[in-house]
């Protein structure tokens, strides 16, 4: 069963796998690297922020500031329209889907 991802398992990633992987770049001292993070409440919450300021420190790492409510910057938005775009090309039927997700499901489904 996968475990939800809360600050703690965050932090808990960060601290195991992350870790390691900066590690690994820290023998290329002539580079900085930028660490870019979604405004999901696990990631913006007062304790996750702490944390990360010294995570940051430890790792000479600046974290890029992500405009609220910013789907354009989200590269999943792009894949949408994509697998929609092939979606109703392959059903054209689909396009004209409407009500309730589980009746889309369904009609999908089918």
């Amino acid at each position: 069963m996968l475990e939800s991802v809360n600050q703690d398992v965050y932090m808990e990633m960060l601290c195991t796998e992350f870790d390691l992987f900066l590690e690994a770049l820290a023998m290329d001292t002539q580079t900085m690297y930028k660490f870019q993070q979604d405004n999901a409440s696990l990631h913006v919450s007062k304790r996750t922020r702490k944390f990360l300021d010294a995570f940051m420190k430890k790792h000479r790492l600046t974290i890029v500031d992500w405009p609220p409510n910013s789907p354009n910057l989200s590269p999943i938005e792009d894949l949408w329209v994509h697998l929609k775009y092939e979606l109703h090309q392959q059903f054209p039927d689909t396009a004209k889907l409407k009500g309730l997700p589980q009746t889309i499901r369904a009609a999908l489904r089918e």
